[in-house]
């Protein structure tokens, strides 16, 4: 998928302590399945659209109908407040 402005978690980044403690992370959930948190993938927030690519354990896509969940993770000290990132489209590519 292609994001911008989607916290990273290198050393740099100023949420690298609240995405280590689990908070303001953007989880991909295929059919209900919790699959990866993109953060993870990018070492600092993305300014520009960054493609993001997890890759899904066999057997998570199954024949006919699939679901695509983004679910994010609020800080701690403030429910209400969560990584304001963008997705610009979501693929799947096949090997």
């Amino acid at each position: 998928m292609d994001v911008v402005q989607l916290e990273g978690t290198g050393p740099a980044s100023p949420f690298a302590a609240e995405l280590a403690r689990g908070e303001l992370r953007t989880y991909l959930l295929v059919n209900d399945r919790e699959i990866d948190y993109l953060n993870r993938h990018i070492t600092h927030r993305s300014l520009v659209p960054t493609r993001v690519r997890i890759p899904l354990p066999p057997g998570t896509v199954r024949p006919g109908a699939n679901t695509a969940v983004l679910r994010q993770v609020p800080l701690k000290s403030d429910p209400r407040e969560f990584d304001d990132c963008g997705v610009l489209g979501i693929a799947l590519e096949a090997e």
